[in-house]
């Protein structure tokens, strides 16, 4: 769904509306908050995690797996297929044989969902899954294919920005001790701090549009058919619609950044991607009020469209 345009697009993403529905996101919260705080238990005497290996990975993993009911033993499969369309998707530089890579594990994942569609319906449970699976839940609009591309594609989006958002959030508060007190003094103000955290610190730096039409743009001529790079990461930053743009300011409003994407192509699970970014900096700021980086030097993805650190080290002690 995110490569076409309607009729098609409305169809398949029509499909998968009813697993991101704001009443079946805010059902998750007593699940996300036991996930998130079962994470900590593991770390919290040690005084030391690494941040996206202990937390920020495994939880948005956990969570959409279980909301699209992919058992726990077959998401490294599909993760390691989100990693592959990550470098493919966020320009990574990397050389022939890591593309040939990726390529083969897009693939295995993608004929790895054909198999659990394939099972779900000849054995379906009480998950999505089945229900997509379903003559009724797709009401025939979706071939398999179709279905299993897009089941991929929402998996990887559902977990993969996810864990680069709340990396890239630790480390702005941490660079920014005043309003990472002023969360831990206000656990109210999460909300307003996951709308702030998306707009200063993107996940994803841009998207990736074909000209419509012959237009003109700021003085640049662009033809119909012509490839457009659309920097989001630059507009959050734009001082016309943002007073003091490079400043974090977790009170800052109206705050309309467009991080989550815009029109039909806004990200399908918005509203399940900010709950879990509210309850873990609120269970972050309850439980490791004197959370910091354990070190100056911080290993960065590679790739151009998506940001988030590989690895971060923390402590509390």
């Amino acid at each position: 769904m995110l490569d076409s345009d309607p009729p098609e697009h409305t169809r398949r993403r029509r499909v998968f509306t009813q697993a991101f529905t704001p009443r079946l996101t805010a059902d998750l919260a007593p699940a996300i908050t036991h996930r998130v705080d079962a994470l900590l238990d593991r770390v919290h005497e040690s005084g030391h995690m690494d941040l996206i290996e202990d937390l920020a990975t495994p939880l948005p993993l956990h969570v959409i797996g279980q909301l699209l009911g992919i058992p726990p033993q077959d998401r490294p499969r599909l993760h390691a297929g989100a990693r592959g369309y990550a470098r493919l998707w966020g320009g990574d530089d990397t050389d022939q044989t890591t593309i040939g890579q990726a390529v083969t594990d897009i693939t295995r994942a993608i004929d790895h969902c054909r198999e659990l569609i394939t099972q779900r319906r000849n054995a379906p449970r009480s998950d999505l899954i089945s229900r997509l699976a379903s003559p009724a839940g797709r009401a025939g609009s979706l071939s398999d294919g179709e279905l299993a591309a897009n089941l991929f594609m929402v998996f990887t989006a559902g977990h993969y920005t996810t864990t680069d958002f709340l990396g890239n959030s630790v480390l702005a508060l941490a660079h920014h001790p005043h309003q990472w007190q002023q969360l831990c003094t206000d656990p109210a103000l999460a909300s307003s701090a996951v709308t702030e955290l998306l707009r200063y610190e993107a996940p994803v730096q841009f998207v990736i549009r074909l000209a419509a039409q012959d237009l003109t743009l700021a003085g640049q001529r662009i033809t119909a058919g012509q490839l457009v790079v659309l920097l989001l990461a630059a507009a959050n930053r734009d001082p016309r619609a943002f007073p003091d743009p490079d400043r974090l300011d977790l009170t800052r409003t109206p705050n309309h950044h467009l991080t989550l994407g815009f029109g039909i192509h806004s990200c399908l699970g918005t509203a399940l991607a900010r709950l879990q970014g509210e309850i873990t900096l609120s269970r972050l700021a309850a439980r490791m009020p004197r959370l910091r980086p354990a070190g100056d030097t911080i290993r960065w993805k590679t790739t151009t469209g998506l940001r988030g650190p590989l690895r971060l080290s923390v402590h509390w002690d």
